[in-house]
């Protein structure tokens, strides 16, 4: 069935593109630098989160090898999805949509999978069924509705019940998940006015859901590790090697 797929088939989705050129959606492919800002700006944070080589300048809290790996793997994929983002707003094509949303798809799982395991402390017998209720609403969204856009109702939903629990067991990156939540549902909306607004806007809204999206999912990754930090002297974990 996949050989039989148009992979070079032209999708014009967006406001901003009047033709087929590669750049003829430049507000919606350049936008996408918003993504590897993102991921520069989540580098360097890592970084100064690791513990010093001197004990007195250690900080009250850093992260243990096993969870700044998993941190460093999302960070990688935020590359990915202004990559296959980028692709998809220069080619317009089949092969660049997939490839899109295959990243955005890789970074939301990786992130729930884990906020459950490491910050829920969810058992896999619980975190799996989750995941899979998570995907199977988010398909049926999109058959029912036809709204590609409405698919992404169960993340922010899901980001929203990770701020609260966040709230309610007063962790440090409570501020940033509940920040994540909020932008990440602004970033929708600027993507659901892309087509309404279209006659008065001509550049479309599209990039905005880039920009504001890549602020979101920053926020979310630093409030991830702040919820992730251990106390330097705490021996309740034994993942350093």
């Amino acid at each position: 069935m996949l050989a039989q797929v148009n992979w070079w088939q032209q999708i014009d989705s967006y406001c901003e593109r009047n033709d087929p050129s590669f750049w003829a959606e430049p507000l919606n492919a350049w936008s996408n630098a918003a993504f590897w800002l993102a991921a520069v700006i989540f580098a360097v944070w890592l970084r100064r989160a690791l513990p010093t080589k001197a004990d007195d300048d250690l900080p009250q809290a850093t992260l243990s090898r096993a969870r700044l790996r998993e941190l460093w793997l999302l960070n990688l994929l935020l590359i990915g999805i202004g990559i296959g983002s980028f692709c998809f707003h220069t080619y317009a094509v089949r092969w660049a949509a997939m490839l899109d949303v295959a990243f955005i798809v890789l970074w939301v799982y990786a992130y729930l999978w884990i906020s459950a395991r490491r910050v829920l402390l969810w058992p896999l017998i619980v975190i799996l069924p989750a995941m899979i209720l998570h995907l199977g609403l988010a398909i049926v969204l999109l058959v029912m509705t036809g709204w590609f856009l409405l698919s992404y109702l169960p993340t922010a939903v899901a980001a929203y019940l990770l701020a609260l629990h966040a709230s309610g067991g007063h962790r440090p990156g409570e501020r940033w998940l509940w920040a994540s939540a909020i932008v990440f549902t602004f970033s929708m909306v600027m993507a659901g006015l892309d087509e309404p607004l279209c006659q008065w806007v001509p550049t479309g809204t599209h990039f905005l859901w880039h920009v504001f999206n890549a602020a979101a999912l920053l926020s979310g990754s630093i409030g991830l590790a702040r919820n992730l930090m251990l106390p330097v002297a705490s021996t309740a974990e034994r993942d350093w090697r």
